[in-house]
């Protein structure tokens, strides 16, 4: 036993001892507690989002190694990854060849190093604290990448970078590869070179390290510039795993990395050390910036409703017009993981149900999403029993037809979402959503009218106290500017909502939309907080998540933000009617089959959520 002790800490030193000990258990623990977790598909997430931290660990690693720290990192992979963007952008965009990617990199981490030669000179000779140089560097290369970019993302690379980002050798993820290179390399550095001598006698005493002959100017300066190119390499695969690149791209990680490498034997380090950043805390810092924020609602404790069981719906019962007013809206929230049916049919007849339903069940989701584009010819028993079979709960969704547009036949209108509402609440659904205002693909030409809003908030305002019977809410959402001319940014979205002013309309987002309408990904969101209760999550093509534009970390980030505990549910228009087809101008296939994106963009958008505590 204690020659296996021996051997151990010869291979990985004395104080790994504890942590791999905890990672041991950490397995052990949630393997037996989740079926999910000692799989594939988990290691392989956390093969694809660890590089990019492990490579920022490494550039804050050299700077500690001699008593000092960069806490500009993040910043300094911003500023090199939109170097190479601009590089790419300047040569064709989209078009531009390997020639320009390879210049753009190689401006990138000249870029990082540009940076970490500053730090390392100010310091060197001005023997500022390492903190207060780094910290004024993060400030500047912020500010500088605010300024250039106007707060705003830059998309829309060539085809060939992504998988840099998302693709594989061997079985091996790429940005793991690239991890991999970097540690040898570090690990060569400190241990077999003369620089990485002299950085240890940095650290241990710079004072004798000097008298010792030791050039620590000279070595200073290149830790921080070494620094800065490592945090460039970070840069650029965010650049290729986001497909787009932007000022703050990553810094949720910093304060947590930071936090996690401060040795302890700097007792003037230890004083500074900022605490782990947490997403439970930007609930807090969001309620201060923009008001209080709604709370964070308790998780479901039945599958078919929220509230308690004795304010179940019974289907049958609703069938025969007998309505429980018993029951608060309040209880009716859409919570959890959910899909859009479409994955599998847009016909929501007896075999549509019967696959859409198997197959949401097969993926493990909370909820499905059901497209009403014939509510008087579903079966909503067989759905209901199928539902209840199945543990699954349900939102619908519907435009309305070119009959009973709200904003030109606000009558029409009003009769066409009755009989939605009472389909919806026959299949035991929770809510009905969409654009329950006009028609995909309705545009007259001009301007939204004042006569034309009017009668929207008539019709929403009688459709929502009939849904109140029933105790389904009201989503409205809020769509792009070539679907629908009436409601499409979310302040729209929530200027209707408040002049209806019910207590069962809600406003419901989707990123496919707002990356279209909205300035800036989050906006939106912050715009709605106090009535968003559900969001599409659609990649910027409608096609699988995590292979386009969408900025998926600041959609994120913003939902913890203000405490989001609604409906998220992803979208992708893999089965369209001609008739939907043509509102929704998708002509060409956004992906190539539904196990693509099941398989490929539902753990991306799962594992985004469970990253910011969102599920």
């Amino acid at each position: 036993m204690n020659a296996l002790a021996a051997r151990f800490n010869a291979i990985f030193g004395a104080d790994m001892a504890g942590p791999l000990a905890a990672l041991a258990a950490v397995l052990v623990v949630f393997g037996f507690a989740s079926p999910h977790f000692l799989t594939g598909a988990t290691f392989g997430s956390v093969a694809f989002q660890l590089p990019e931290l492990g490579v920022l660990t490494l550039a804050m690693l050299m700077p500690i190694l001699t008593g000092g720290l960069n806490l500009a990192i993040t910043f300094t992979a911003n500023i090199a990854g939109l170097t190479l963007a601009w590089t790419l952008q300047a040569n064709g965009g989209i078009e531009a060849g390997p020639g320009a990617f390879l210049l753009g990199s190689a401006l990138a981490l000249a870029v990082g190093a540009a940076s970490g030669l500053i730090m390392g000179l100010v310091i060197a000779f001005t023997r500022a604290h390492p903190i207060l140089v780094s910290l004024s560097m993060m400030i500047f290369l912020r500010g500088l990448g605010e300024f250039l970019t106007r707060g705003g993302d830059i998309s829309g690379f060539p085809a060939f970078i992504a998988p840099i980002g998302h693709g594989s050798i061997l079985g091996i993820p790429v940005p793991l590869l690239i991890l991999i290179a970097c540690v040898i390399a570090s690990h060569i550095l400190l241990s077999r070179s003369k620089l990485g001598f002299s950085t240890y006698m940095i650290g241990s005493n710079i004072e004798s390290a000097r008298y010792s002959g030791i050039n620590t100017r000279k070595v200073l300066v290149l830790v921080y510039m070494l620094s800065g190119v490592m945090a460039a390499v970070a840069g650029i695969i965010m650049l290729a795993r986001f497909n787009s690149v932007r000022v703050g791209h990553g810094e949720i990680l910093s304060a947590d990395h930071r936090a996690r490498l401060l040795p302890r034997r700097h007792q003037s380090l230890r004083r500074l050390r900022p605490r782990p950043a947490r997403l439970r805390g930007a609930h807090r810092a969001a309620a201060s910036l923009f008001g209080a924020q709604p709370a964070r609602r308790q998780p479901a404790s039945h599958h078919c409703r929220l509230g308690h069981p004795a304010h179940r719906r019974d289907g049958a019962a609703v069938a025969l017009g007998q309505v429980h007013q018993n029951r608060e809206i309040g209880d009716t929230t859409m919570e959890g993981f959910g899909v859009h049916t479409s994955m599998w049919t847009m016909n929501w007849d007896r075999a549509g149900a019967e696959k859409a339903i198997a197959g949401a069940v097969h993926y493990k989701m909370d909820f499905i999403e059901i497209a009403l584009l014939n509510a008087p010819a579903v079966d909503a028993k067989h759905t209901c029993d199928l539902l209840e079979k199945n543990k699954l709960r349900a939102v619908c969704s519907l435009g309305l037809p070119e009959h009973a547009r709200a904003s030109v036949r606000p009558d029409a209108a009003i009769e066409h979402l009755r009989v939605a509402i009472e389909k919806t609440a026959e299949m035991n659904a929770e809510a009905l959503s969409g654009v329950i205002f006009g028609g995909i693909g309705e545009r007259t030409g001009v301007p939204p009218t004042q006569g034309e809003y009017d009668n929207i908030a008539k019709v929403l305002d009688v459709a929502a106290k009939h849904a109140k019977k029933y105790g389904i809410q009201l989503g409205v959402e809020a769509v792009n500017r070539y679907e629908n001319h009436l409601i499409n940014s979310a302040q729209q979205a929530v200027d209707m909502v408040e002049r209806v002013g019910a207590d069962n309309i809600f406003v419901h987002l989707d990123t496919y939309h707002m990356n279209i309408e909205e300035k800036g990904a989050a906006n939106g969101i912050l715009i709605a907080r106090d009535h968003l209760k559900y969001i599409h999550l659609s990649e910027s093509d409608r096609g699988t998540p995590g292979y386009g534009n969408i900025p998926w970390d600041a959609i994120y980030a913003a939902l913890a933000a203000i405490g989001f505990k609604g409906g998220l549910a992803m979208e992708s228009f893999i089965n369209m009617p001609p008739e939907v087809a043509y509102g929704l101008a998708v002509w060409r296939p956004v992906a190539r089959d539904m196990e693509e994106v099941m398989d490929k963009g539902l753990p991306f958008l799962r594992n985004k959520a469970e990253q910011y505590g969102l599920i």
